[in-house]
């Protein structure tokens, strides 16, 4: 991928990071999966199995957004480093 496909993929992400309704979205999600998880009866190992998916499936796309916006970061510094060579 080149630096500038990286920067506006880091751009993406951030901004969907800041999303007020996707950050409100991974909260109420986050706790509707750990309360129901919590709750679930003592012979409920399947249903608990299958909401640990769910929460695990839900922090690997914040993780994964998260890299991107860093990856995004790196490749804002990389270009930065880039410029001051050319100009020095």
């Amino acid at each position: 991928m080149t630096l500038d496909e990286e920067l506006d993929r880091g751009a993406k992400a951030e901004r969907l990071m800041r999303d007020p309704m996707l950050i409100e979205a991974f909260i109420q999600l986050d706790e509707y999966y750990t309360e129901a998880w919590k709750d679930s009866p003592l012979d409920g190992k399947k249903d608990r199995e299958t909401i640990f998916l769910y929460l695990s499936a839900l922090r690997e796309v914040r993780a994964h957004l998260t890299q991107i916006a860093k990856t995004g970061e790196l490749a804002a510094s990389q270009r930065d480093a880039m410029t001051r060579t050319a100009i020095s």
